[in-house]
């Protein structure tokens, strides 16, 4: 059967689309999550870190130099995010406030990121880097065509409310430094929404993602078995890494 150009089109952006994605990795993986405060941070490693963990020093005052070495010298951590809930409506889309990822890992961190919330995730409103914008932009163009299993919804500026829908306002992505000349000129909600930070992005829960949680309870009942540490300390040292590894990444590489 001879397949018409969009059919091929469609068929190559899947391709790719699958290439990008991790999910078979899973079996390998685990994921820290956790709410403190309004913040949620997710950091997603290979559960071979565990080795390194039960090393760490029962002492507190050094976890920090102990965790930023290890951070510096391991390969086994993919990447960490940041969430919070935005104080306007968005969507009921949660901010992605931080991330950073090993290169080829941005994609599948962002499909967990946003599967995990019901009404998924828009970008930081303050300021985004070039390589989180690149990823943005990949699902506003390719990840979300007919067919997709990511989703993306229209949001309005809040400074000009082009809608009468009050769920959708929302300060500019990045305060609109990616917006388009011709928003900057002429701003209407058509010229707004060509920015990729423009919009909320959603997907369900991705394939595999039970074996992320299965594989961190393992690796917490190894530390509590292994070592000194108890369940909050464990939490404690995840987010450090969290922070060591978003600090060493420098910039994402998503």
């Amino acid at each position: 059967m001879k397949l018409t150009r969009r059919q091929l089109s469609g068929l190559i952006r899947k391709t790719l689309v699958l290439e990008s994605l991790k999910f078979d990795q899973f079996k390998d993986c685990a994921l820290f999550k956790s709410l403190r405060n309004d913040e949620t941070i997710f950091l997603i490693f290979n559960t071979s870190l565990v080795d390194d963990l039960i090393t760490l020093s029962p002492d507190p005052s050094i976890w920090i130099q102990q965790v930023d070495d290890l951070v510096m010298t391991t390969d086994l951590i993919y990447g960490m995010a940041a969430t919070r809930q935005n104080r306007f409506p968005c969507n009921a889309a949660y901010e992605v406030v931080n991330s950073a990822a090993k290169k080829g890992w941005g994609p599948t961190l962002y499909d967990i990121v946003m599967g995990d919330y019901q009404f998924g995730i828009i970008s930081d409103r303050g300021e985004v880097s070039p390589e989180a914008y690149s990823l943005y932009k990949f699902y506003h163009d390719h990840r979300t065509a007919d067919g997709s299993d990511v989703n993306k919804l229209p949001l309005d500026n809040m400074m000009y409310r082009w809608t009468d829908a009050p769920y959708d306002d929302c300060p500019a992505g990045s305060r609109g430094m990616y917006s388009s000349d011709a928003y900057n000129k002429n701003r209407t909600h058509q010229t707004f929404l060509q920015d990729p930070l423009s919009w909320s992005y959603n997907r369900g829960p991705v394939p595999n993602r039970e074996l992320l949680d299965l594989n961190m309870e393992m690796v917490i009942d190894t530390l509590v078995q292994d070592t000194d540490l108890n369940q909050k300390q464990i939490n404690g040292i995840f987010r450090i890494m969290c922070r060591s590894f978003f600090i060493r990444m420098d910039k994402s590489e998503i």
